[in-house]
């Protein structure tokens, strides 16, 4: 081993994402219950969203929460063009007009984590983001799923579809395409490829409905869709 640290407060803390950082250091992605301390700040309400910045040894710089008085999660933490970063999950608080339960939740910061804007996108039912990937054209593609089926998502062919959203450097959406079937799917990674396609891996209950093509192996299945818009 060469080494390893520890971050968090008195309560339940967790990370789901990281990213080294083109200055140097790495940025965790997760979420906070605690209330202060040396890597927390004050929350703002159950779960916080939540980034730490440390350096190339792992040694702590800093942390900042995000979010209102309910909960809020990050999945993802990316670099921007401008030297910033650019988060990605779900809250179900009342930030930027929430649609529904819980929406998309994008939140941009600068260099030292301090917030330039957030965004919710999302229906009236819950929406979450799972995955966040850096494109070629410095835009993002974050996949995940819904519940919704209007406002933003649009459409819903079971109960819950897997999602994704094509994002420029702004965190506008360029496009956004459902995938579903009777049962439940969920968008869980995704990957560009040269010719400007995606491969977006989804689980799925459905069999032969909706976008599924084969007849299901059994419960969940694992599939791959390409995606060219």
């Amino acid at each position: 081993k060469k080494w390893d640290r520890l971050f968090g407060g008195s309560s339940d803390d967790q990370g789901f994402g990281i990213e080294v950082v083109t200055s140097g250091g790495f940025i965790l992605a997760g979420y906070s219950a605690s209330n202060g301390g040396t890597f927390v700040e004050t929350n703002a309400g159950g779960e916080d969203a939540w980034l730490l910045k440390t350096e190339s040894d792992g040694d702590f710089l800093w942390s900042k929460n995000y979010g209102s008085s309910n909960n809020e999660r990050f999945i993802s933490v990316l670099n921007t063009i401008d030297n910033g970063f650019l988060a990605a999950g779900h809250t179900s608080s009342s930030i930027d007009n929430n649609s529904g339960l819980k929406d998309l939740y994008l939140v941009k910061t600068d260099s030292n984590g301090e917030l330039e804007w957030q965004k919710t996108i999302g229906g009236s039912n819950d929406d979450e983001f799972t995955k966040m990937i850096k494109t070629s054209d410095d835009g993002f593609l974050a996949v995940g799923f819904s519940k919704s089926s209007d406002g933003a998502i649009g459409s819903n062919a079971g109960a819950q579809d897997a999602i994704a959203f094509k994002l420029d450097s702004e965190g506008e959406t360029i496009w956004s395409t459902v995938i579903g079937g009777s049962g439940s799917e969920e968008a869980h990674d995704a990957v560009e490829l040269p010719d400007g396609s995606y491969l977006i891996g989804i689980l799925s209950e459905s069999s032969v409905n909706g976008d599924f093509s084969t007849t299901s192996k059994g419960d969940y299945d694992y599939w791959i869709f390409s995606v060219f818009v």
